[in-house]
C-alpha cells in the first residue's frame, strides 16, 4: 500500500508554495510579496496587496515631503536672527527681501537634534524605497502597477509647490528618480 501519494487530498498541513519569476508576469496565485508570510493565493489577496503597496508608495512620498518641509524649517532657523521669515502660499517660511543672501556652497552646522531627526527620516525613506524596489523585483505586473500608481498619486498629492530656481538651475536641485 502506497501512502506517499496525496495528490488528491487538500491537506491543511501542506505549506503553500511561493513562486518566483525572473520575467514579467501577471500571476495571482502563489505570489509572495517580499516575505513568505505575505502570500497571495487569490484575487482578493492580490487586490488587498495592491492597495497596501499603493499606501506604502504614498507613505514614501509623504515621508519625502515631510523631510523637505523639515529641512526648510531647519534651514530657515539657521539664518541669522535679523532675518524674519515670511509665509508663502503653501505655509512655508521663506526669507524676506532684507534677508542676507548667502553664496552657493555656504555651509552651516546643523544642531544634533535636527541631525538626528533628519538621519532618522532619511533612514526611513531608504527603507521604504528599498522595500518598494523589492516589490518591483517580483516582476508581477499588478504589483508593479500598484507601486507606480502609489508613487504617482503621492507625487501629485504631496508635491504641490515648486522651487523655480531649482528647476531652472539643475545644479541646485536634489530631485532624482533613484531609489532614494
Amino acid at each position: 500500500m502506497d501512502h506517499g501519494d496525496h495528490s488528491g487530498h487538500n491537506m491543511p498541513s501542506m505549506a503553500q508554495k511561493c513562486t518566483m519569476h525572473m520575467l514579467f508576469n501577471w500571476q495571482v496565485e502563489d505570489t509572495c510579496v517580499v516575505f513568505r508570510s505575505w502570500h497571495i493565493s487569490n484575487w482578493l489577496g492580490m487586490v488587498m496587496s495592491c492597495l497596501a503597496i499603493i499606501l506604502i508608495a504614498l507613505g514614501y512620498e509623504w515621508t519625502k515631503h515631510k523631510l523637505a518641509l523639515y529641512d526648510r524649517r531647519v534651514a530657515a532657523s539657521l539664518f541669522p536672527a535679523r532675518t524674519s521669515p515670511s509665509r508663502t502660499s503653501s505655509g512655508m517660511s521663506s526669507p524676506t527681501q532684507d534677508s542676507p543672501t548667502y553664496p552657493i556652497g555656504y555651509v552651516v552646522g546643523i544642531p544634533p537634534t535636527a541631525r538626528l531627526v533628519r538621519a532618522t527620516g532619511y533612514a526611513l525613506s531608504v527603507f521604504i524605497s528599498f522595500f518598494l524596489m523589492l516589490v518591483f523585483m517580483t516582476y508581477n505586473g499588478y504589483l508593479i502597477l500598484a507601486t507606480v500608481v502609489g508613487a504617482g498619486v503621492g507625487h501629485y498629492v504631496y508635491n504641490q509647490d515648486m522651487e523655480p530656481l531649482s528647476v531652472l538651475n539643475p545644479a541646485l536641485s536634489s530631485s532624482s528618480l533613484a531609489c532614494h
